[in-house]
Formats: structure tokens, C-alpha cells, sequence
């Protein structure tokens, strides 16, 4: 009983450890402006080869899959709208209104 104690508790402290790992790898990610995950809404992509050279911009809408070696790089896009409504949502949860209460 003693050994599944320690080992349970070993499994615990290596997911923390783990957890940790992941978070300060994204927040890295952020910083250098790249993106996590699926698509962002209204931020296009700037793709970079390895010698750092801008290969092309990719729209916020636009499926595509970059080589496995690029880089990416989350940009703001020429689409007023979809800037507005982002700049509309921050606000609103910066103020701390709901969806509903916007009348959305």
C-alpha cells in the first residue's frame, strides 16, 4: 500500500511538472506570435520559410497547411469588420457584459 502511495504521488508531481511544461510553451509560443491550435478569428498568418523569408499571408478564413519546417506568425488582417468585432468583444469582456446583455 505503501508503494502505490509514493507511486501515485510520484505520477502526480510528473503531471504537474508536465503541465507546467505545456503553459510555458505556449505562452513562448504567444510571444513570438505564433499561434496555438485551430484557426484565430480575424488574425491572418504571415508564413515564414527557415531561412526567415516571407513566403505568403494567409487570410483568417483560408484553409491551409504550412510546411512542416515554417514558421507562422499571427498578424491582424485588412478585414475592418472582423477587427471591429474583435475590438467589440474584448471590450465587452473587459466591462464584463455577457453576450445576452449585448443583445447578441
Amino acid at each position: 500500500m505503501i508503494t502505490a502511495i509514493v507511486e501515485q504521488y510520484g505520477a502526480r508531481d510528473e503531471s504537474i511538472k508536465l503541465a507546467h511544461r505545456v503553459a510555458s510553451g505556449q505562452r513562448l509560443k504567444v510571444q513570438q506570435g505564433q499561434r496555438i491550435g485551430g484557426r484565430v478569428f480575424a488574425y491572418d498568418r504571415e508564413l515564414y520559410d527557415d531561412e526567415g523569408k516571407l513566403v505568403r499571408g494567409v487570410h483568417y478564413q483560408e484553409r491551409f497547411r504550412k510546411h512542416v519546417t515554417w514558421r507562422s506568425k499571427l498578424v491582424p488582417p485588412d478585414d475592418l469588420p472582423a477587427v471591429e468585432a474583435v475590438r467589440w468583444a474584448f471590450k465587452g469582456i473587459a466591462l464584463g457584459t455577457s453576450v445576452q446583455e449585448a443583445g447578441c
